[in-house]
This record gives C-alpha cells, sequence and structure tokens, in this order.
C-alpha cells in the first residue's frame, strides 16, 4: 500500500481539486493472498496510509484469498 501511495502523498491537494471538480472517487485496493502454511499473515495499514485515505477521501477495499 505504501508503494502506492508513497508518490502521491505531496498530490493531495491536486486529487482532491479532482475529486470535487469531476465527481470521483478513489480506491485502494488490496489483493493478499495468505497460504495456509503462514504462521502470522498480517494486514495492518500505517498511519500514514490512513491518513492519506482520510485527507482524500480514498477508500480501502480487501479482497482476501487463501490458498
Amino acid at each position: 500500500m505504501k508503494k502506492t501511495i508513497q508518490p502521491l502523498i505531496d498530490k493531495i491537494p491536486i486529487l482532491n481539486e479532482i475529486k470535487r471538480k469531476y465527481d470521483v472517487e478513489f480506491y485502494l485496493e488490496v489483493v493478499p493472498t495468505i497460504s495456509v502454511d503462514d504462521d502470522t499473515p498480517c494486514l495492518a495499514p500505517s498511519l500514514e496510509i490512513m491518513k492519506f485515505c482520510c485527507d482524500t477521501g480514498t477508500h480501502i477495499d480487501i479482497d482476501l484469498y487463501v490458498i
């Protein structure tokens, strides 16, 4: 998630202007794959990611697949 939003953090005002002007919604789509052999799978967005999502109104959509 951090790799995805890192280049966008300094563009929050521009993203919010795009959102307002064109009435769009932003989504951060997360699709982790977990193996049943993993001891402790974890999915925890950092505070930086959560702040970005709050500041831009970005939805976090998590589709979890267990193999």
